[in-house]
This record gives structure tokens, sequence and C-alpha cells, in this order.
């Protein structure tokens, strides 16, 4: 039940996080770059909280006896898109690699794609650990985890939301651009 508990903070807080942000939306973020951060916090505020709040119920009326298999699938579609929207957007909005690296913001540049690399890793070193059933609540839907202790979950408390939150941090600000000037 503790459990529960934090996962439904968890879910909590960065939904309450996502609706601030667009609230107090920087001017220089187009709507391009909320429809695809949009993209890409559907799994995170939709279907994670569905699938671990109602597990039967998704494998009877989605995924039927596919849980896991449904679920890496959807998010690899998911990530495919947010790719091609990604890439789509930067060339529709005739950005350059010289809009964004520009002198004055090389520093927040280099921390967006510290970020990014940081999500991209813990993500790759998680799926290396616990595979597909793990990084996919397949203990949710009956299938056995490893319990491991070893990297990345000897360093950070929750490596796969940790990886998750950097690499969509260090996107939305290579996507988004410049932060206005106040």
């Amino acid at each position: 039940m503790g459990s529960d508990n934090i996962h439904l903070a968890f879910t909590a807080t960065l939904t309450l996080m996502l609706f601030a942000s667009m609230a107090i939306v920087p001017a220089a973020w187009s709507w391009q770059t909320l429809l695809v951060l949009f993209v890409m916090s559907f799994t995170h505020f939709m279907l994670y909280p569905y699938i671990w709040y109602y597990p039967k119920h998704y494998m009877k009326f989605v995924a039927g006896d596919r849980g896991v298999e449904f679920y890496r699938d959807f998010v690899f579609v998911q990530k495919c898109l947010i790719a091609l929207l990604g890439a789509y957007f930067w060339f529709d909005l005739d950005r350059t690699l010289n809009d964004t690296l520009t002198l004055a913001n090389w520093p927040l540049v280099s921390i967006a794609v510290g970020l990014a690399l940081l999500g991209a890793h813990l993500n790759h070193a998680v799926y290396k650990q616990i595979g597909a059933n793990g990084v996919y609540y397949g203990f949710k839907l009956g299938k056995h985890v490893p319990w491991v202790t070893d990297y990345p979950f000897d360093t950070y408390r929750h490596p796969q939301y940790t990886g998750a939150w950097s690499a969509v941090a260090g996107c939305t600000y290579l996507l988004g651009g410049n932060i206005p000037e106040v």
C-alpha cells in the first residue's frame, strides 16, 4: 500500500507540474512544442496510472494476454512519434543550430543536452537490469520482475523516473528554444 501512495503522489505531482507549466508557458514555446510535450507525457499521465491502479481492467479490455508487450509497443510508437514531431517542428520553424547554439545560450543548451543524455543513459541502464517486464509494470500484470540492487538502483532512488524526467526536461528546452528574457 505504501508503494501505491508513493506512486499516486508522484503522478499527482507530475500532473500538477504539467498544468502549472501550461499556465506559465514561456512566450517562446509554440503550440508545436506543447503538442510534443503532450505526446511525451501521455504515458506518464494516462497509461501509467491506468495500468498501476486498474491492471485487471487493462488486461481485459486493452491488452488481452499481451499486457507488457502491448505497453512496450505503445511506448515505442509514442517515442517514434515524438522524434518525428520534434524533427518536423524543428525544421518547420526554420530552426537551425545557430538559432539555439548562440553564445548566450550555450550554458543552457549544454545543460539540456546533458539532461537528455542522462535520461537516455538511465533508461537504458534500468532496461538492461530489469528488462521489459520491470520497465512496463509487469509485476502489476502477473510477470516476475527481478529485485536488483546494482547500478542504477544503488545510485538513484527511482532511476526510471529520474531518467524520464531528465529526458523530458532536456528535450523540452531543446524544442522550446530560447527562454524569453525578463
